[in-house]
């Protein structure tokens, strides 16, 4: 045998559960051949020790691997004829839904199954999704009948003996299962010490985002339009709502926006439901912001390299399927007006509009089971998002994460209500930061990033498009009037981040800012970051606003964090 083989088979061996093992090295045909003699041998003295020694009692059983292949094989056979289809089409780990498995396929299968292994429960085939799943349930359930059905019954001899011994039959020479283990396991207080290693400060590593913005479709879009500092406001699209028939250019008319403008995303009615096991009928009723989400977080996987079966992969030390969180910021839910309004008309629709089914249909399709929620902290909902998965993730809550917004105008309304409140702007600009800004302009948009420690994406090889290194939150308390931000609270948030982050003004080369081009604002904007840095130090930090490009996207704020990413990677 060369070194080379010997070592590579010393070292497979030491990173099994095998306790005892033989290396055997040549043909393939020569090494069947003897594996069957030692077989052959090793059961005539089996077979020799029960004749003279019939006072030792013995066990011949099988392993758990063996009885679990043989197992989904029984099952794959008896599902396969009851469906009606070939049993090489029945994978074990495609889900049963695939297969067009509904409630009544469920409950003749169910019955099936009980012909055969007696009283079962009738939620069996809601708790156990594939085949595979459901041999699980089998081999812990019904372990005796599996082993008969299967044809690897138990065959136990047990005689009276004072010196009990048992020996198992895997296919390979006899192990004797009570050998002292030559290497220690990993005791429970090393275990618990290395969980306590866990630094709850670890950066978060984003290696998956993708998102849409005004004028852009992909991310790729996006950063060439702000590359060439285009400007993606226009006036209200014809197939949202007629804009001039609501428009009054005087502030403080009755009924009438004074703004026409703003930042829209294309074909924001264009979605595929099939592709997501959706019936058109329940896709025209879904919030064009859960549909655009969805979109978002399947593109954003493809980009970090994902699938749905990869993402959920089981720990091959726990044998746990990883836990996915969902967070998504969202402040608009005005898609349920249209239903108020048909109604008015005699056509009985009702549209949805629950914000937290935004992140629970993601959850569902893609089969996650972290925390699945919606984020409404108003323009800051994303961001916030962002900070509750980081948070999550560092405490163990879930193991990965996709966060993000979204945010679209289908509705008047919103206009008519921040006309009322004078926050747009009346020039259809966004200025931020410029002379003369007198509000902002609405903007639309979708964005989502996976998460995941940093160890943990240098481990499995993931692209890291930047680090999360300290994120903090907190309110403005009272202020001279409700809408007015505090500059002290601002600089107190910023400095939290900072010391998360071990970071100190000096390290900063560009700060992506809130800037919404209004006179109190930006100046408050302005102020509490003076607060933050504590420094005299003067043109060391560039600071921006992607919202004089496309709006301000409210709840949609990842953009911040996506412009960022590009300015960083050169997209």
């Amino acid at each position: 045998m060369p070194t080379s083989a010997g070592l590579e088979a010393f070292e497979d061996l030491l990173n099994s559960k095998i306790v005892q093992g033989m290396v055997l090295y040549g043909q393939n045909t020569q090494q069947s051949i003897l594996a069957d003699q030692l077989i052959e041998n090793a059961e005539s003295l089996l077979s020799e020790s029960i004749k003279t020694l019939d006072m030792i009692p013995v066990t011949v059983a099988v392993t758990n691997e063996v009885l679990n292949d043989a197992a989904i094989n029984y099952l794959r056979k008896l599902l396969a004829k009851e469906l009606r289809m070939p049993e090489e089409k029945l994978l074990a780990e495609v889900p049963f839904e695939n297969y067009g498995i509904d409630s009544v396929l469920v409950i003749r299968l169910s019955n099936r199954l009980e012909e055969v292994f007696g009283k079962l429960p009738r939620t069996l085939f809601f708790e156990y999704l594939s085949l595979k799943e459901l041999c699980g349930y089998f081999l812990e359930a019904h372990r005796s009948q599996l082993l008969e059905l299967t044809g690897l019954a138990l065959v136990s001899a047990t005689e009276t003996s004072a010196v009990p011994q048992e020996v198992s039959m895997t296919g390979m020479p006899f192990v004797n299962q009570n050998r002292r283990q030559r290497f220690a396991g990993v005791t429970q207080q090393q275990q618990q010490q290395q969980q306590q290693q866990n630094n709850l400060t670890e950066a978060i590593a984003i290696i998956g985002i993708s998102g849409r913005y005004p004028g852009a479709n992909n991310l790729s879009e996006f950063w060439e339009n702000l590359k060439a500092g285009k400007d993606c406001i226009t006036e209200v699209p014809e197939d949202r709502w007629n804009a001039e028939e609501m428009y009054h250019e005087e502030k403080g008319q009755p009924g009438k926006s004074y703004s026409k403008w703003g930042g829209f995303m294309n074909d924001i009615d264009k979605f595929d439901p099939l592709f997501f096991n959706i019936s058109p009928r329940e896709a025209e009723l879904m919030d064009p912001q859960e549909r655009l989400f969805l979109q978002t977080v399947w593109e954003t996987m493809e980009d970090a390299g994902y699938t749905r079966e990869s993402m959920r992969a089981e720990d091959l030390q726990t044998g746990i399927a990883r836990r996915i969180g969902v967070y998504a910021g969202v402040m608009y839910e005005e898609y349920q007006l249209f239903g108020a309004e048909e109604r008015m008309k005699g056509n009985f629709v009702t549209p949805a509009g629950i914000a937290s089914s935004i992140a629970n249909r993601v959850s569902y399709f893609f089969n996650f089971n972290g925390p699945s929620m919606a984020v409404d902290t108003m323009c800051s909902s994303s961001l916030t998002a962002i900070h509750l998965a980081c948070k999550d993730i560092l405490t163990g809550d879930t193991d990965m994460a996709i966060a993000g917004g979204v945010n679209v105008s289908v509705h008047p309304n919103k206009y008519l209500m921040l006309s009322q409140g004078r926050f747009v702007s009346g020039a259809g600009r966004c200025e931020s930061f410029g002379e003369g800004g007198d509000g902002y302009v609405p903007g639309e948009g979708v964005g989502t990033v996976l998460l995941k420690r940093l160890s943990e994406a240098i481990k499995d090889g993931d692209h890291i498009y930047g680090l999360v290194t300290g994120t903090a939150l907190n309110h403005g308390g009272k202020t001279n009037g409700y809408t007015v931000p505090n500059p002290k609270a601002q600089a107190a948030v910023i400095k939290a981040a900072m010391k998360k982050a071990g970071v100190k003004s000096g390290d900063f080369s560009y700060v992506e800012a809130h800037g919404t081009g209004t006179s109190l604002g930006d100046p408050i904007e302005i102020a509490g970051l003076n607060r933050a840095f504590e420094t005299t130090d003067k043109q060391f930090c560039s600071i921006g606003s992607v919202k004089s490009n496309i709006g301000h996207s409210s709840a949609s704020t990842i953009r911040s964090l996506t412009a960022f990413c590009c300015f960083k990677s050169g997209n």
